[in-house]
């Protein structure tokens, strides 16, 4: 059992080396100004970008790769989760399945995902505990 899982994870890790991808950052931020403040760093070193604002509304994400062996993208920032206040609450811009598919993009071509400015939570192994000490 220990080899087959061994295996697995060779085969897996070789899979993701035959892959490439781009060396552009795609960042999501809400509005051009909170994007400045992450891209401007960028721009100082000369690492390629694209920058997508995100409205409340939400939007469609860009092609992510070309192919199943190409990325478009050898990284991936979101600033404060692109979240709005709602009806409901305070929630992303971007989707369940639009998350989904960064997360896939992530495991499938080995790239990181960055995310600034984000409030505490379950997705990050992190809770909020709030105590009543009256």
């Amino acid at each position: 059992m220990r080899l087959s899982l061994l295996g697995t994870a060779l085969l897996a890790s070789l899979a993701v080396a035959q892959n490439t991808v781009s060396n552009t950052i795609l960042v999501f931020a809400r509005d051009s100004t909170s994007g400045y403040s992450a891209t401007s760093g960028f721009n100082a070193y000369g690492i390629p970008y694209q920058l997508v604002i995100v409205p409340q509304a939400g939007i469609t994400l860009p092609t992510l790769n070309s192919s199943t062996t190409a990325g478009n993208y050898g990284g991936i920032l979101v600033l404060s989760e692109v979240a709005y206040s709602y009806s409901t609450g305070w929630g992303s811009a971007l989707t369940t399945a639009q998350w989904q598919q960064l997360y896939n993009y992530q495991t499938q071509f080995g790239v990181r995902m960055v995310r600034l400015d984000v409030y505490p939570g379950p997705d990050f192994g992190t809770w909020l505990l709030v105590m009543n000490m009256s």
